[in-house]
């Protein structure tokens, strides 16, 4: 249980955290200022999805033509807030802050239970000022959002360790599914799961089965209704979205191949061929077209893959990021300074590997999703929390080594001059 004193500091660092991201939306993004495609298309499209779902448009990007090109958990939390409050940015910033303050609350018990009430503070308060974190609630993107529902997936995974009644590992498919509905690579941290789950439960296979059993019926009660509303649009089977055979194909390709390090994200119409490829086909024949160009080219490129991947993920943890890179000093003066300190806490806390195998799985996903697509920041931003709560185990740990050295040789001294 957390005290009254705890209660109280966890609160200030709760109105902190929100009360600096509001501070900087406004003095620097604008709460109310529309999307400028800052990272992209993603935050155009999102925002014409939500804004045609609230219209009753159908989910589309272009009015009148229904897709499935985006995942749809973060464009219905945009139209629910245009529905309410019309097209006003400002309430959807406030509302991400909030989110993202509410992030650090989780931090806090998750760090607690691994980590201990220290270590627990430390990276709430970090959180709570890290510049990368109060960056994202400006943008009209999922991260914010997905942060948050993943920290609280990894709170109740962790609830099952002790407990494995029916309750918490459904309760954990209906998150997993709503995170799936917000990014679609979360459809594929169900194995990585198991593989905990596994570990978690060994010798408990009643149990195991009983737990897994329930994620993914959870899981498929939230994903089965896209899924069909997909089916009657295409008269197809799409699962989620219609992307990513595009986002597999813009990040493996020839040009990145030979540039890793330079340009590892291309827009496919620059690679030879492909408009006149795919300008024939719909929405889900194209995105078959470009996951078929994707896989022929890993295949033909197989022995240069290795080191293509080794690059990819090298992105992933870079912290100091190419100069071409838009948020490239945010980088370095958030994830930069404590990069040391988090791979030191990582080292730290293989002596308990047991306790963090849930987190390592998390780091493993990321990684994975890294070697297939591509690895920079944002891919990095739901698994920085945990690499914050690493830092954190390491910056107390130094802390708390100095000063028990100091105190043994002030101790031997004192005898020595006794």
């Amino acid at each position: 249980m957390i005290n009254k004193k705890s209660r109280i500091l966890l609160l200030v660092i709760f109105l902190i955290a929100f009360a600096l991201r509001l501070g900087y939306n406004a003095c620097f993004v604008g709460l109310n200022t529309p999307p400028a495609s800052y990272i992209g298309a993603d935050d155009g499209d999102y925002d014409k999805l939500g804004w045609h779902l609230a219209n009753g448009q159908g989910y589309s990007i272009v009015e009148g033509e229904l897709t499935a090109y985006r995942a749809p958990g973060y464009p219905f939390f945009l139209a629910f807030m245009y529905k309410v409050f019309g097209r006003n940015y400002s309430v959807i910033r406030i509302v991400q802050s909030l989110f993202d303050a509410v992030s650090c609350i989780l931090i806090f018990l998750i760090a607690a239970k691994l980590l201990g009430t220290n270590v627990a503070f430390v990276s709430s308060a970090i959180y709570a000022i890290y510049p990368f974190s109060v960056h994202y609630t400006g943008w009209i993107c999922t991260e914010s959002l997905f942060i948050m529902g993943f920290l609280l997936l990894t709170l109740l995974l962790l609830r099952i360790r002790a407990d494995t009644k029916i309750f918490y590992p459904f309760f954990c498919g209906l998150v997993l599914g709503f995170l799936a509905l917000v990014k679609s690579q979360m459809l594929v941290f169900y194995p990585f799961l198991l593989i905990w789950l596994f570990f978690s439960l060994r010798g408990r296979i009643r149990a195991f089965m009983r737990t897994a059993v329930a994620i993914v019926i959870g899981l498929i009660i939230v994903v089965t209704p896209w899924t069909l509303r997909n089916y009657k649009v295409f008269n197809r089977i799409v699962l989620m979205t219609t992307m990513g055979g595009e986002s597999l194909l813009c990040c493996n390709n020839e040009i990145s191949l030979n540039d890793p390090r330079g340009k590892y994200v291309i827009s496919v119409m620059e690679l030879d061929g492909v408009r006149e490829t795919v300008e024939p086909l719909d929405e889900v024949d194209r995105d078959e077209a470009y996951r078929k160009l994707a896989v022929d080219f890993i295949r033909k490129n197989l022995t240069k893959m290795p080191l293509f991947v080794f690059h990819k993920i090298r992105q992933l943890f870079d912290p100091i990021p190419l100069p071409k890179v838009k948020d490239r000093w945010i980088v370095i003066f958030s994830y930069g300074l404590l990069f040391p300190f988090m791979c030191l806490g990582l080292v730290l806390s293989f002596r308990y590997y047991k306790r963090f195998l849930l987190i390592y799985v998390a780091i493993a996903f990321n990684i994975a999703i890294a070697a297939v697509f591509v690895g920079f920041s944002r891919q990095r931003a739901s698994i920085e929390p945990f690499l914050i709560m690493f830092a954190s185990y390491a910056v107390i740990y130094l802390i708390s080594t100095s000063i028990a050295k100091i105190e043994n040789f002030n101790y031997r001294k004192e005898a020595k001059n006794a």
